[in-house]
């Protein structure tokens, strides 16, 4: 059984699910996928706060910005607003 944690191949899983160090051994379908992509996407954040922690102030607003309105130009950044001005639910798509 092959499974990947941090970027490295791991043989032999089971052993680390059962000390907890991972919750489960999963096939890399669709549905993995899909997931994955959803948490990569909500990352963006964690990856702009992480890279204003050594900048000034207006150097981290004029970054958030950017990354903010970037976000909201495409995808389902611009779903989001459609669906709430037209009373309708969200048609997610998780791309860019």
């Amino acid at each position: 059984m092959l499974a990947t944690l941090r970027g490295a191949v791991v043989e032999g899983v089971q052993p680390a699910v059962q000390r907890g160090l991972l919750a489960a051994v999963v096939a890399l379908d669709e549905p993995v996928v899909q997931l994955v992509e959803e948490v990569s996407d909500k990352a963006l954040g964690k990856r702009t706060l992480y890279r204003q922690l050594d900048m000034t102030v207006d150097d981290a607003y004029e970054m958030a910005v950017d990354v903010m309105s970037r976000a909201a130009a495409y995808g389902d950044g611009r779903e989001w607003p459609r669906a709430f001005v037209e009373k309708r639910a969200p048609v997610w798509t998780h791309r860019d």
